[in-house]
């Protein structure tokens, strides 16, 4: 999925500048409010990893950002430059088109594309994930949950997002396939350098690779820092 979100008003012209910026955010659905003001900056570059249980708000978090689920109060503010960001988000479970085929798959992002946006070459997901290239002509619906997985990651970078959002890729996947999918992940961003928010109830996804850790709980972010900021990252994880 592609969404625009809110332009930027002022950009902070240095390193790692704040690619997302959340203040105050409240959002939920009918009477609910999941979300209970939270702040939260995403920076240029980065790979952020959202930890929480079932419940805390990650998806939640994620809508947000991708510009699918307004906000009830508070201002979501992206991009760098006042021009928007390009957000990719890819939902739980296995977000693909099950009666259409994997090669049919890879071309519905050429019609949601708007005029002039930056497409990935087909072939250029073929060679992250090289499975799709052999299923190319079967229905996406008979693949595996993890080339599922595969796929629905790579439709979302097919539209070139400058900021990628996963929601726990992990779930239900075998753990030596899921540290095939998030290698394949991060050596794509090392070559485009784009961001990557990814949620998880999986530390050992985010615990090697993450720049940055935010726990959430309740709707509310809990603690913000560096894996290394915290001697037993399990215990902080257990506190909650």
């Amino acid at each position: 999925m592609l969404a625009d979100s809110t332009p930027a008003t002022q950009p902070s012209g240095s390193a790692g500048q704040p690619l997302v910026r959340l203040d105050g955010i409240v959002a939920g659905y009918g009477a609910f409010d999941v979300l209970q003001a939270v702040d939260l900056t995403v920076r240029d570059g980065e790979l952020l990893g959202v930890i929480g249980h079932n419940g805390a708000g990650k998806s939640t978090l994620l809508k947000v950002i991708a510009g699918f689920l307004p906000p009830r109060s508070g201002r979501v503010v992206s991009g760098a430059d006042g021009r928007g960001l390009r957000v990719g988000l890819v939902p739980q479970g296995h977000a693909v088109f099950t009666k259409m085929t994997v090669a049919e798959n890879l071309q519905v992002p050429e019609l949601a594309a708007r005029r002039g946006a930056p497409l990935i070459p087909v072939d250029e997901i073929h060679d992250m994930f090289p499975i799709l290239r052999d299923r190319s002509t079967q229905a996406a619906g008979n693949l595996s949950g993890g080339e599922q997985r595969m796929l629905s990651i790579g439709m979302a970078l097919r539209l070139g997002p400058e900021l990628l959002l996963l929601d726990e890729p992990s779930l239900g996947l075998a753990p030596l396939l899921v540290k095939q999918i998030m290698e394949a992940v991060d050596e794509h961003r090392r070559q485009h350098g784009y961001t990557v928010l990814i949620v998880e109830q999986n530390l050992d996804v985010l615990l090697t690779r993450a720049d940055r850790l935010v726990a959430i709980r309740q709707g509310a972010i809990v603690w913000d820092g560096r894996p290394a900021d915290v001697e037993d990252i399990r215990g902080l994880w257990e506190h909650f």
